[in-house]
């Protein structure tokens, strides 16, 4: 009869590795240096924020990046950016301009550049109207990752 109380007879195990011939550590290489952004030239820094949004859109689209809905989708939250912040020279674009697109996003009211109730009135005007519906804050986000269009090109380390 067997005991099976009995502790097991021991088992021997050889693991086997195989020889792997690593290189001798050596100093960390250091890795160059992140390169800042190229500075906006004299033409950049002229140029409209309207031409700008233009290049932009043009390249989307030729590059196939967009479907129709989307580009109009994107062309509309666009026209709004341009309302607000106008069509001024890149160079006056900071994180100020975000800032108070964001603050000025707000304050208005969802399809503003649907609804005709909205139609012939400035930014101002649809705010001092005080709508009783403002933008969801998913809205806001998404019209804020589009404010990334003057980074288009590098137009600036500084920029948002």
């Amino acid at each position: 009869m067997v005991d099976v109380m009995a502790a097991p007879p021991p088992m021997t195990v050889q693991l086997i590795s195989p020889q792997v011939n690593l290189p001798a550590p050596t100093p960390q290489a250091s890795l160059p240096a992140p390169q800042p952004l190229p500075a906006m030239s004299p033409q950049q820094k002229s140029m409209l924020f309207s031409e700008l949004i233009e290049k932009y859109v043009r390249v989307q689209v030729e590059e196939n990046n967009w479907q129709p809905k989307t580009k109009d989708e994107n062309v509309r939250i666009f026209d709004i950016l341009l309302r607000v912040v106008g069509d001024v020279s890149l160079s006056a674009l900071d994180h100020e301009t975000a800032d108070s697109f964001r603050s000025t996003l707000k304050q208005l009211p969802p399809h503003v550049n649907k609804n005709p109730k909205y139609k012939d009135l400035t930014i101002e005007q649809i705010i001092a109207a005080k709508p009783t519906e403002a933008l969801s804050d998913a809205s806001i986000n998404k019209y804020m990752r589009r404010v990334r269009v003057w980074n288009f090109f590098g137009v600036g380390a500084s920029h948002p």
